[in-house]
């Protein structure tokens, strides 16, 4: 929700995590700094993602040349169309009523993130990576996401005494 064009990088293909919003009880939503060095990063885009915020951009100009001086500049990606930043809220909700409409279960949005943390160590993306990409220490990855590198570790022993086609031989 903080992601500033600024933050975008069309050329390298990265977005840079450099603030965040969140809506904090009794103060509203509040603009700050990522909540550690580490959530600080660049991460790289999927060339599908650079071609949509593409698209996005050039729909937000739009939208910012037909409201003129009304539209207000606050730099971020997320916004309505008539400028104004999207509350946090509101993108909970929106994702509550996809996946409602989708019949899948309902989860927190926050917890997508979980979701897709488990699902790349399933995959066998290394610990150290997640990690990075979710601007984790690797230890934190492995305490939270465990499970999933456990499951992982079940084949580790049957891998181990595979031969490859290569050393067949020897």
């Amino acid at each position: 929700m903080g992601l500033r064009w600024s933050d975008v990088d069309f050329d390298a293909g990265t977005v840079s995590v450099a603030q965040g919003r969140v809506v904090v009880p009794g103060a509203g939503t509040v603009t700050g700094d990522p909540k550690s060095k580490r959530s600080r990063r660049a991460l790289p885009m999927p060339s599908d993602v650079v071609t949509m915020l593409r698209a996005f951009k050039v729909q937000q100009a739009e939208e910012r040349l037909a409201l003129g001086a009304e539209y207000p500049d606050t730099g971020l990606v997320a916004v309505n169309a008539d400028g104004s930043p999207i509350r946090p809220e509101t993108y909970s909700a929106e994702c509550t009523r996809q996946a409602n409409a989708a019949g899948v279960p309902v989860i927190r949005l926050h917890d997508v993130r979980h979701t897709a943390a488990s699902m790349l160590l399933a995959m066998g993306m290394s610990v150290s990576a997640v990690a990075k990409s979710l601007g984790h220490d690797p230890a934190i990855t492995l305490r939270v996401y465990g499970h999933v590198y456990d499951d992982a570790l079940a084949s580790v022993g049957d891998a181990l005494l595979r031969r490859s086609p290569a050393k067949a031989g020897g």
